[in-house]
């Protein structure tokens, strides 16, 4: 899944090129992990901090936690460009 953010409201939190870039981070780095949805938080959260100290930003204003709705799209953002055995199962143990 690969589309333009619509426009108004509050805007993404990393963009298409910024997700693609953990994508292959995660690919080459892979070697069998698997990842818990918490896993993808810190994900999330780091490469948006990461992104705020490269714009010259205030990490105190910096996101520590983000909605189940922001963690959806992006969690599926995610699972449209890996192979499903980057994820682990939220049903199993």
């Amino acid at each position: 899944m690969d589309t333009d953010w619509v426009e108004g409201g509050r805007g993404p939190l990393l963009n298409n090129e910024e997700i693609d870039a953990i994508v292959e981070r995660l690919k080459e780095e892979g070697s069998g992990r698997v990842y818990s949805r918490s896993d993808f938080e810190q994900i999330l959260l780091e490469a948006v901090r990461e992104k705020i100290v490269k714009a010259g930003g205030d990490l105190d204003d910096a996101k520590t936690s983000c909605s189940k709705s922001t963690l959806d799209t992006y969690i599926g953002l995610f699972k449209s460009k890996l192979n499903s055995c980057f994820w682990k199962d939220p049903n199993k143990p």
